[in-house]
Order: structure tokens, then sequence, then C-alpha cells
């Protein structure tokens, strides 16, 4: 498994003989947009321009944009319905958090979550090897709705997301309080687990990808 950060909810993520790709975003929130990048499986949180810029994926693929259950060979994914904010979509809408599993993993994009998800959605979510989680509040949960969230779903590695950067165009909070919150914190250029004694290293700490761009 590797998994790789382009900024705000963007991410690559390479599972088994799969790469899936997640809320592509468009270059006028201040990111760089990847070039000749291609992906077996899109996913889309939400139908907002910081996070489904189809363009940008070259190839064919399979999109998902929708909650429900899909299957991709030795692939399973699940999305969720949850919301944008805390008044139940009625501020900016809905959201779609994703379960990725394979056979030696479970990976969860909660996408722009703005509220702490129903219990049914907690339960399912559990428990994964790796969450990314939005921290930068405004539109989404801040760092201490996600701190209290990572607390419920008991994840091994905690990467977060949808944060301020030198980059980022509007104004969110930045990451630098969530990492405050952890005693572990580890930086890297990209996230590569090869076997399931490699997440040793790992117990509920925080990973901190590099903007790649």
């Amino acid at each position: 498994m590797k998994v790789f950060w382009f900024g705000h909810a963007f991410f690559k993520i390479v599972l088994d003989d799969k790469i899936i790709c997640i809320d592509p975003y468009d270059e006028s929130i201040g990111y760089v947009v990847p070039k000749n990048l291609s992906c077996d499986i899109l996913l889309e949180t939400h139908q907002h321009h910081d996070h489904n810029n189809e363009s940008i994926i070259n190839g064919k693929y399979e999109l998902i944009k929708k909650s429900g259950k899909f299957f991709f060979n030795n692939i399973s994914i699940e999305g969720l319905d949850t919301y944008h904010d805390e008044e139940m979509g009625e501020k900016r809408g809905g959201n779609i958090s994703f379960i990725l599993r394979s056979k030696n993993y479970k990976i969860v994009h909660l996408g722009d979550l703005g509220c702490i998800p129903s219990d049914e959605v907690i339960e399912k979510i559990k428990g994964p090897d790796v969450l990314m989680i939005p921290v930068g509040g405004v539109y989404t949960i801040d760092k201490d709705v996600a701190f209290e969230l990572t607390n419920k779903i008991k994840p091994r590695i905690i990467i977060p997301m949808h944060y301020k950067t030198e980059r980022l165009k509007f104004d969110l909070d930045r990451v630098d309080g969530f990492i405050k919150k952890f005693k572990n914190v580890f930086y890297e250029e990209k996230l590569e687990i090869n076997d399931s004694e490699s997440l040793i290293k790992y117990n509920g700490d925080l990973v901190v990808l590099e903007y790649l761009g």
C-alpha cells in the first residue's frame, strides 16, 4: 500500500493492483494540478470544485461519486452518507465518506466531513489502518472535533488533510494545532506499508505527508 498527498483532500492510493484517486481539485484553489495522472478508480466525496476536477485524470477509470458498495477484484469500496456541516447538510450539503478494503488493509477517507457522524457510520469506519481526516475547520470539522473523532474511530495511522498551507488561497486553520495533540508525529514524503508487520511502527500515530506538487 502506498499513499500520496497532492494537497487539500486529494490523494492517490496504490492498493494491491489498483490505483485509486480521491477528490481532485482545480488550480483555482492555489495548488498545482498534477500532470500525467491516471488511475483505475476515481472517488469524489462531494461536488464542489475543489474536490471534483475529473478533467485532470487521464485515460479510462471507474468514477464513484455516490454512496453504496462497489467491488473491484480483491478491493471493495463503500461510500457512506455523511454531512458537510453541523446542520445535516442545510448549509453545505451532503458528503460521502469512503471505506476502502483489501485483503490486508482498511483505509477511510472522510471527505469534507462537517460534524461527528452517526453511531452507525462510526461503527463502520472504526479501526482502519489509515484514516484521512479534515482538520482545518471553517468548512469541515476543526482540530478539536477531529481529535475527538480519532479517539472514537481508533485508527492505526492518522493523516490530516484539508488545512491551510502556503499555497491554499482560502482561509482554513493550519495543521499545527492538530499536530500538538499527538505524542508521535512522523513526516513522510509518502506513506508506504509493505506488509502487516511494517504497521507495527505506527500505533495511533500522526503521519503528516508532504505536498507533492
